[in-house]
């Protein structure tokens, strides 16, 4: 029972010898070594262990040394911070506008993997490359390739203008499965890619 204390308690790291045994598995690390494993910046790194929920606010105010967190759910942290892209980088992954990035944003639809305050803040919280592929996934579901796409089948931003509905509402349409004459260019990926027929927009704008 002391070593499963201590275990659960204290950052033990795997291979050192506790109580007789050497120890298989880690159960925490501190913040502190958790950085130095995995090479990310330790505040950082809190700041996104905090979104997660694996530690307080409050208890991001000790000493990274002492401050324990989840071993798995820090190493799941620190890899997605790992993979992180900024903001600016999301227009060109997405194949997609600034602004369509900033309303899959607002939607829910990208989750940064930490938040700031004051100006510009989107700029400077990074977001986890696996979640935009799951993103991309989702989107050549809804809108598998057509080899003959109709000739007045239009873009996203055609659908804005054209129909007169406001982009935000197109996209939350779009993932809620509403708009069914959906389709993509041939070897595109992204949401410039993506083709819809005018007239079922026009009868969904709000």
């Amino acid at each position: 029972m002391l070593r499963d204390y201590i275990l659960q308690n204290m950052d033990v790291c795997v291979g050192r010898s506790l109580l007789g045994r050497p120890v298989e598995r880690r159960c925490k690390y501190s913040v502190q070594s958790l950085a130095l494993e995995t090479g990310v910046h330790r505040q950082t790194l809190s700041k996104v262990l905090i979104e997660r929920g694996l530690i307080t606010a409050e208890a991001a105010d000790k000493p990274y040394s002492i401050l324990l967190v989840d071993a798995e759910g820090g190493r799941e942290a620190a890899a997605a911070l790992k993979r992180a892209v900024q903001f600016v980088q999301l227009p060109a992954l997405l194949n997609s506008t600034r602004p369509i990035a900033t309303f899959l944003i607002e939607l829910g639809l990208l989750t940064p993997l930490h938040r700031t305050s004051g100006e510009n803040t989107r700029d400077k919280c990074g977001f986890d490359a696996r979640e935009l592929d799951r993103l991309l996934d989702r989107v050549h579901a809804l809108a598998p390739e057509i080899t003959d796409l109709p000739a007045d089948w239009v873009t996203l931003t055609q659908c804005t203008k054209r129909a007169r509905i406001p982009m935000r509402h197109l996209l939350q349409t779009i993932f809620q499965g509403g708009i069914k004459k959906i389709g993509r260019v041939i070897g595109e990926s992204g949401f410039s890619a993506l083709r819809f027929d005018i007239e079922e927009i026009r009868l969904r704008s709000p």
